[in-house]
């Protein structure tokens, strides 16, 4: 049946909801605890942008401003995959073999929108380890934006 997808998914939703954490800790560094707040509801992609303006606005070193960039970018992207794997539940798929007529069950996830995308257990694996490295990438940068700010 469904086997270990479940945890699979929920491990990738998990560590990336990790890192949009990390979008809010940012407003909250770069913004005020107000526009934090103010944010609270606001589209990832939104609150990407702001962040950046902010950034821009504070002038911050330009390695610092291109490592929160460079990692905001990584998170923009991983943000489709997320959406993918919260999204598309695993359905059962039946197959028939072209020679012998054998049907076979085969649990997958595939894109509503797009029944060509196919998720795999492979790729949310990848997608969580990407997740977390990219988790202690922006706390890295939080840090780095302490000390930018101080």
């Amino acid at each position: 049946m469904l086997g270990d997808w479940p945890t699979a998914v929920g491990r990738f939703v998990l560590a990336f909801s990790s890192c949009e954490y990390w979008t809010y800790i940012f407003l909250q560094q770069l913004g005020s605890p107000a526009l934090r707040g103010e944010m609270a509801n606001a589209r990832l992609n939104l609150r990407i942008s702001r962040i950046d303006s902010l950034a821009v606005a504070h002038n911050l070193p330009a390695a610092v401003l291109a490592r929160l960039r460079s990692n905001l970018g990584a998170l923009r992207r991983l943000s489709d995959q997320r959406n993918l794997a919260a999204h598309n539940a695993p359905m059962a798929h039946v197959f028939q073999h072209a020679e012998t007529g054998e049907l076979s069950i085969r649990w997958e996830v595939r894109g509503a929108n797009n029944p060509d995308v196919l998720v795999t257990r492979e790729a949310l694996e990848q997608w969580f380890t990407a997740a977390v490295s990219l988790d202690n990438a922006l706390a890295a940068i939080s840090g780095e934006l302490s000390q930018a700010l101080a």
